[in-house]
């Protein structure tokens, strides 16, 4: 349209030369601001189909050289993505569900908590066990849920006992024990990146930032709308990687956004899913953020607040569990239960879709800018 528009315009300029330049960045900008929008996912392959056990827990090594999947019987798969295969499964005698998955961030160490408290840790270079330890045999009854600090060297573990438990990863010591406010059997932990603060989160007492090691309280995260119920209990957590902000999925199906430091709750995106929110995850840059439910995903760009893409599940039998995004943010692996028993790979196109994409507005700035030159 803006070609044709001004090709007389463009020919009658002596400067033939100049006229076949602007000709060709108008054509060029005009065709990126028409492209179509392309999905913020598209599908690229099922790596582990419906007739294995179905996985619950999927995450990315560091370095982006595999992803970790865990199954209900407490088997570990180790796909390699290059190879597009799967390269090793680790597996004890215990057949108990994985229900919490890490990877240490030098990509050395594979970290699961199973049901009934069993923790097992595995090298990923030798293809072994490093070490088991049965938390439910300990003071604090058995493990709930698990972090691994930013350095690599220590775990940390709540319990349903009220205790917090440190392990040594080399060492394969408990080094600490800690008493805590921590009451909930779904208690989310994570470790800002800086290694200053250990998040945990429950319904009863809310979100409480403390000091890593001395476990002393900084505060407790509230929006002040009253205490925590069940009806706004956090059933997700996930840190920024600048160790700024905590994102906190919940029961009343909101996103909310905290000041790390100051305590603030930033912001909340209200009736971000239709049931409560069990999982997110965020890209390394902080841009965008994938949230989810048993029965829908959705991709937002966390700057702007926007909604960028809904998924379903395959059917009502379907359930998403677990998400993760690759390190250099161009890949996210599904892991989905039920009747639609898969480990999925998806492309993630949010960065291209962004650049691609221009408003009316700027298409008619962009003319405007164009006629004043050839006029």
């Amino acid at each position: 349209c803006i070609r044709d528009r001004y090709m007389g315009k463009l020919f009658q300029n002596q400067n033939k030369m100049k006229s076949l330049i602007l000709l060709t960045i108008v054509c060029y900008l005009a065709s990126i601001a028409l492209a179509e929008k392309k999905p913020a996912l598209t599908f690229d392959k099922v790596i582990i189909g419906k007739l294995e056990q179905p996985h619950n827990c999927v995450v990315f090594t560091n370095d982006g050289k595999y992803i970790v999947a865990g199954d209900l019987v407490g088997v570990v798969s180790l796909y390699n993505v290059e190879q597009r295969r799967i390269v090793h499964q680790f597996s004890t005698r215990f057949p108990y569900t994985i229900l919490t998955l890490r990877v240490t961030p030098n990509s050395r160490y594979i970290v699961a908590l199973h049901s009934f408290g069993l923790i097992t840790v595995w090298d990923i270079e030798l293809r072994q066990l490093h070490f088991k330890v049965h938390t439910n045999k300990l003071e604090g009854l058995y493990a709930t849920n698990l972090a691994v600090t930013p350095d690599s060297k220590f775990i940390i573990a709540t319990s349903a006992g009220r205790w917090i438990y440190v392990f040594n990863i080399e060492t394969k010591a408990l080094v600490q024990s800690v008493m805590s406010d921590q009451v909930d059997l779904y208690a989310q932990i994570e470790i800002t990146a800086d290694n200053k603060y250990v998040i945990t989160s429950d319904y009863q007492t809310g979100i409480i930032v403390q000091k890593l090691y001395s476990f002393t309280e900084v505060h407790i995260l509230s929006d002040k709308s009253g205490p925590f119920k069940y009806d706004n209990g956090v059933r997700s957590l996930v840190l920024t990687s600048d160790s700024k902000f905590a994102i906190t999925g919940q029961e009343d199906k909101a996103i909310r956004i905290w000041n790390i430091v100051s305590g603030e709750l930033v912001h909340v995106i209200k009736d971000a899913h239709n049931e409560a929110i069990t999982g997110l995850t965020l890209t390394s840059d902080n841009k965008f953020l994938i949230s989810f439910t048993f029965h829908n995903l959705r991709i937002w760009n966390l700057e702007t607040k926007e909604l960028l893409h809904h998924q379903d599940g395959a059917n009502s039998q379907s359930y998403f569990m677990q998400a993760s995004i690759s390190p250099d943010n161009k890949r996210v692996v599904i892991a989905t239960v039920g009747v639609d028993r898969l480990v999925t790979l998806y492309d993630l196109n949010v960065y291209s879709t962004a650049q691609k994409t221009l408003e009316l507005e700027e298409l008619e700035e962009l003319e405007n800018e164009f006629e004043s030159l050839i006029n």
